[in-house]
């Protein structure tokens, strides 16, 4: 993979750089931007889906999944009991 370059040849012909200097010389003033410089946030791979339960009683239960399909199927699931008031399924970031 290249990186990205910025060299003083644009400089040298702006006259703000004496002509002669090489590029990647220790006097080019010459930026490399590596990869890693890029600040990509690479933490968040999935999304975390949230499926609370709640009792008649006003308990209430919680459980993280990071499909989306387990989490519906769970809270339909749930559901079905008849001490379970409410199921719902949330995004989370």
């Amino acid at each position: 993979m290249a990186l990205k370059t910025t060299c003083a040849l644009d400089c040298v012909h702006q006259n703000r750089y004496p002509p002669g200097l090489v590029e990647g010389s220790s006097k080019c003033p010459m930026t490399k931007e590596s990869p890693a410089e890029k600040k990509v946030d690479r933490r968040l791979k999935h999304s975390h889906w949230l499926v609370t339960i709640t009792y008649s009683d006003k308990q209430e239960f919680s459980r993280v999944y990071t499909d989306l399909e387990k989490a519906k199927k769970f809270a339909a699931r749930q559901k079905k009991s008849p001490v379970v008031f409410r199921a719902k399924v949330k995004l989370l970031r």
